[in-house]
């Protein structure tokens, strides 16, 4: 029998036992009638829920799917510490464990078989509420984006709660004690850590801006797969190490330490993208003291007046390409030898003119000099042309803020 077979099979009747759990039954159901009954609820106006719920398509799908995510980080560590007591339970440990499989066929089985059940659970309540939202003919394009929710939200902190669970099982042996270990850890993390250093202990991703735009899509979707990415692997990681530290006989010695192996690769894989996340927090922070500095720096210069301002864009995908006109006027006592202009650092000048002649210009982050061959005197009008494309850096906003105590938009 194939590798692959055994843990299809393994899973399989993890699948069953679970589904046969009243536990699971009465969790499942609660949250599907009672999601259902939310879903219904911020549909009527004198309900008073927030207008967001019923302006954005993704509203729906995407709450549904955070308050299932806290519900099932804490049951999955009931099912998940399951595995070894109900087995001696039940006294099939020796039956199960005289059978010709791997440690890492049997633990890997048992993890997907916990998975797929909650998967489909996400699958239900994410198409209830996708099914509230698409109330429009309009609101069905860009639907696939949706699907992408339990890949982001549940299956990294399924796979992370799964392997924690799996290896205090296997490492404490005493389902109480795991138990008081793991719901304080999630108790830690919901009251206290999640909003500490970047949301980097949010592993539940309640506060990971996910909303999804039919518009623009996700807000930061490399930064979201950096954060999910590094629960799902270290989850992985946890989950090798348990196939290490089984208490049974391997089947081949020489596959001993390759769990082992596997579990540091994951583990740290987990770790760097931790380290890559943060350094693209604190990158965000170095940008607007840099950007800070730069506005200090030209604060006292004295410009222009924008008397017009005409502005032709065409959407490329991701880019923007503009053509901009503008008339600007001396609105000052003294004739200036340099206009000073503001635009977002991620857009690239192609070029620049004045009374349709081009001049050099010199860029600076988001500001842009454009020294004058002959001063602008006070009174008179100029008109410029300015041609950029590009992106937007999202880093400039917000400047107002103390960045001491500065936090993601949330």
């Amino acid at each position: 029998m194939s590798s692959i077979q055994t843990i299809k099979i393994v899973a399989h009747f993890e699948m069953k036992t679970l589904l046969r759990s009243w536990f699971f039954r009465i969790f499942a159901g609660l949250y599907i009638v009672g999601l259902g009954i939310f879903n219904v609820a911020v549909f009527v106006e004198s309900s008073g829920a927030p207008w967001l719920y019923r302006a954005l398509p993704a509203a729906i799908p995407y709450a549904n799917l955070i308050i299932l995510n806290l519900g099932q980080a804490i049951v999955a560590v009931f099912l998940a510490s399951e595995f070894l007591k109900q087995d001696r339970k039940n006294d099939t440990v020796e039956v199960i464990y005289a059978r010709s499989m791997t440690n890492g066929q049997y633990i890997l089985g048992k993890a997907l078989g916990i998975l797929s059940v909650f998967i489909i659970l996400n699958l239900i309540l994410l198409i209830m509420g996708m099914g509230f939202s698409f109330l429009s003919a309009d609101s069905a394009k860009g639907i696939g984006e949706f699907f992408l929710y339990p890949l982001l939200i549940s299956i990294p902190t399924l796979v992370f709660i799964l392997g924690l669970s799996f290896f205090l099982m296997t490492l404490l042996r005493n389902q109480a004690i795991t138990f008081i270990i793991l719901l304080g850890y999630i108790a830690l993390t919901i009251f206290y850590l999640n909003d500490k250093y970047y949301f980097l202990f949010d592993y539940i991703a309640y506060k990971i801006p996910m909303m999804n735009s039919m518009i623009a899509g996700f807000g930061d979707l490399y930064e979201i797969i950096i954060h999910r990415g590094i629960y799902f692997f270290i989850g992985i990681g946890l989950i090798f190490f348990t196939v290490f530290k089984l208490n049974r006989l391997p089947q081949s010695k020489s596959f001993k330490f390759l769990p082992l192996s596997m579990a540091f690769i994951f583990i740290s894989l987990g770790a760097y993208l931790g380290y890559v996340y943060v350094n693209l927090k604190k990158d965000v922070i170095v940008q607007k003291e840099q950007f800070i500095e730069l506005n200090n720096k030209y604060s006292y210069q004295a410009i222009v007046h924008v008397d017009k301002c005409m502005i032709d864009l065409e959407h490329n995908k991701n880019e923007i390409i503009v053509h901009s006109e503008m008339v600007v006027s001396n609105n000052n006592k003294e004739s200036l030898d340099t206009l000073l202009f503001s635009l977002n650092p991620e857009l690239k000048i192609s070029s620049i003119e004045i009374n349709s002649n081009p001049v050099e210009f010199i860029r600076e982050q988001h500001i842009i000099r454009v020294p004058l061959t002959q001063g602008l005197d006070p009174g008179i009008q100029t008109s410029v042309y300015i041609n950029y494309q590009g992106g937007i850096n999202e880093s400039i906003s917000l400047l107002d803020q103390n960045l001491t105590d500065y936090e993601d938009n949330f």
